[in-house]
């Protein structure tokens, strides 16, 4: 998924895949779907954000958001302080919605999750690849897929790898007559 902004009178493209999350810990060491959920508190912000929103938020991990989206779309781009430094003005508020339409549509599964299956324990960045890797995907898939393509990948392996005497069903009535 794709989009290209115009900020500060430049056009700057933005791209995220599955190999987004890796690309982000690796450049600033933090867990990118934990950084994501940060970006959650943003969406209960209608209007311009007051002093008190802007005090529970972390600026630094919507920059980082921004920067790991730019830098997917065009490795060419420099660190991320430098690459900041290169825009005159950077207005993240009007920023940030576009992308979020961005991320939501790269995160978008095709198969509806159950959460407790999986043990109810959030996706990590590190959880993320390990299950990749066990699937058998490798970087240049995640350079292909969205991250939302991988979680469905995943889940079909998971279900195709599983044991025919796992796939149970609930009896029901017919079962009950018969037996």
């Amino acid at each position: 998924m794709e989009k290209t902004l115009t900020i500060d009178g430049k056009q700057v493209k933005f791209e995220s895949k599955g190999s987004t999350p890796l690309r982000y810990k690796k450049q600033f060491g933090s867990d990118y779907f934990t950084d994501l959920m940060k970006m959650e508190s943003l969406t209960r912000i209608k209007g311009e954000p007051t002093y008190e929103d802007l005090q529970t938020l972390d600026m630094e991990v919507f920059y980082n958001i921004c920067w790991v989206m730019a830098k997917t779309a065009d490795n060419s781009i420099p660190e991320p302080l430098e690459w900041l430094d290169t825009f005159d003005e950077f207005p993240l508020f009007e920023i940030l919605p576009e992308l979020q339409e961005l991320l939501t549509q790269s995160l978008q599964s095709k198969k509806k999750l159950d959460n407790k299956e999986s043990g109810g324990d959030p996706i990590t960045t590190d959880s993320f690849l390990f299950m990749t890797k066990e699937c058998g995907l490798n970087y240049d898939d995640l350079e292909i897929m969205t991250i939302g393509m991988c979680l469905d990948y995943i889940e079909e392996y998971v279900e195709r790898k599983k044991p025919d005497e796992e796939k149970k069903r609930q009896a029901g009535q017919s079962d009950f007559d018969s037996f």
